[in-house]
């Protein structure tokens, strides 16, 4: 079931208080399964360009021969998720300056039922070959891409205490990838997590454990 927030909720969520300062759309999902799938470069030679879309099911991809691959949300007890996006083409900073859309991430998911929400997700999705031999400058791009928005929305007081994941999706690439995003060993990790703040992981699925927890697979 696809809902509205504004008809849900009186209080002001993570969705609005983004879509106030920045040209972003926020829906909530209540689905068991929600498939993120970014279509951008698989159609940038196509006659109708697409780009991010949520569904609660896989789709086709493009070409028809086969499904796309997705970033999937697990939402077994369909809680209501807030997801985010941020415009492709208009990003502001704090002071009203506009930002290139490789500045930023695809945007972001929390808990709608606990507000203000406990954790917030960020999220960026790279349609990468396998095999690739561009896979680390991706991976390196786009943990600055998810770092510039949450020290932007710092900035404006919308993130404020909750705990940070950062989700990078690799659809494509269906073997483990978590490795080359937070680093060959756990002192890398709690590096990075103590710098950023964020605890990045690289993985194509996430389950929505609690109100509390998110675990990506």
């Amino acid at each position: 079931m696809h809902l509205n927030i504004l008809q849900c909720f009186h209080i002001m969520s993570l969705g609005s208080k983004i879509n106030a300062v920045q040209v972003s759309s926020s829906s909530v999902y209540n689905y068991p399964m929600i498939y993120i799938a970014d279509f951008t470069e698989r159609t940038k030679m196509l006659p109708v360009k697409r780009h991010v879309e949520i569904t609660n099911f896989q789709q086709q991809e493009p070409s028809g021969v086969s499904l796309m691959d997705s970033l999937i949300i697990h939402n077994d007890d369909q809680y209501n998720v807030e997801v985010v996006q941020l415009d492709d083409s208009v990003y502001h900073n704090i002071n009203t300056i506009r930002i290139h859309h490789d500045w930023h991430c695809e945007g972001c998911f929390s808990i709608l039922d606990k507000q203000p929400p406990l954790w917030i997700a960020m999220m960026e999705l790279k349609d990468c070959i396998p095999g690739s031999p561009n896979l680390l400058k991706h991976a390196l791009k786009a943990k600055r891409q998810i770092y510039n928005v949450i020290q932007d929305l710092r900035s404006r007081g919308i993130i404020t205490s909750e705990r940070l994941y950062g989700i990078i999706s690799w659809p494509q690439v269906k073997t483990s990838f978590n490795s080359m995003i937070t680093g060959a060993d756990i002192i890398t990790a709690t590096r990075i997590k103590k710098f950023t703040g964020v605890t990045f992981y690289g993985s194509n699925e996430a389950y929505i454990i609690s109100k509390e927890l998110l675990q990506p697979k």
